[in-house]
């Protein structure tokens, strides 16, 4: 008698149902590298900047040798820690902006400050004019849209990553509404997680983001409501000096190029020479933008037609700023 044939089960693959390094969290792994390096280049920046701010004082040819030497060496900092995780990298690119904005608020004093206020004054991220001393508090309202913009920020990000493979104009489209959607919501969370840190440590800081959606033009979305802080340095720096003079359209366009400069310093540590210079050509864009803006008279337009005419410029030119923040992504 022949036995019956036994049924063999075949072994599953299992190289089938090994993932990815990275893809259980959808994340880069250039992202997911240890971020020591960037904190202790952070730390070492702060120091400078404090150090910097201590020695700020003096004649006024003395403060400019000072803060070009202390420049100097702030912005070789991001170059000499690894280039992954690029997260790192930027954190610390942020850090050597702050040097370069608050010392240059302390170089052209009219009048140097008090050691202690130069400090703290070189560290801080806001004004620190601005800020007002008091208890500790949490920041309800900043608490609240933190955690709005956090609900925006995640499927749009979700979207805007999930289309960069797709190809085709419509498409692209989507991508770029909702890269930009996406782009919004994280300002408005590092901003208002900038303004929780200061409430809890007693420090009331200015509104620093004023709504940019409702800007009716350039002019108001640049010069009163999108990230005042950095606004007003560059107005403080750049506009204020060539205004006082006469120079206007001058100062305007400085403005913007110091923009430009600060925003490609930043993407050359994510992104490669083009997109980095595209990031830089989308503000001289705004720029050039601004003072058409100006000779059009577009304030004095139906407030319909200044919507348009704002929304058009914007989405018109944000394409140049995405392709940095999203290969930054890597996205």
């Amino acid at each position: 008698m022949t036995s019956a044939p036994v049924p063999t089960v075949e072994a599953p693959d299992r190289t089938r149902f090994q993932q990815a390094p990275g893809a259980a969290s959808g994340v880069s792994s250039r992202w997911a590298s240890p971020l020591l390096p960037a904190l202790l280049a952070i730390v070492a920046v702060l120091t400078l900047s404090g150090l910097l701010g201590a020695a700020l004082t003096g004649s006024p040819t003395r403060r400019w040798g000072v803060y070009l030497l202390g420049a100097a060496v702030g912005l070789g900092a991001p170059w000499c820690i690894p280039r992954e995780p690029v997260l790192g990298r930027l954190l610390v690119g942020f850090s050597v902006v702050t040097l370069l904005l608050r010392g240059l608020d302390l170089t052209r004093a009219s009048v140097p400050a008090p050691l202690g206020l130069r400090v703290v004054h070189a560290v801080s991220v806001v004004d620190s004019n601005q800020l007002v001393r008091g208890v500790p508090f949490l920041h309800g309202h900043a608490l609240l849209r933190l955690l709005a913009f956090l609900a925006l920020a995640a499927p749009t990000g979700y979207g805007t990553r999930a289309l960069g493979q797709v190809p085709g104009w419509g498409p692209w489209a989507l991508r770029q509404l909702l890269g930009t959607a996406f782009l919004y919501a994280l300002v408005e969370v590092l901003l208002g997680t900038i303004l929780l840190g200061y409430g809890l440590a007693g420090l009331r800081a200015p509104v620093l983001h004023r709504d940019p959606v409702l800007s009716r033009t350039l002019r108001e979305f640049w010069g009163e409501r999108w990230n005042r802080s950095i606004h007003e340095s560059l107005w403080r720096h750049g506009f204020s000096p060539l205004a006082r003079r006469g120079y206007g359209r001058a100062g305007i366009a400085v403005a913007f190029l110091a923009s430009a400069l600060l925003h490609v310093y930043l993407a050359a540590f994510a992104v490669d020479l083009r997109a980095s210079l595209g990031v830089g050509l989308f503000f001289l864009a705004q720029g050039a933008l601004v003072l058409v803006e100006r000779r059009l008279g577009v304030p004095r337009w139906p407030s319909w037609a200044q919507r348009a005419w704002t929304v058009a410029a914007l989405a018109g030119t944000v394409p140049l700023f995405l392709q940095g923040v999203l290969g930054a992504l890597g996205w």
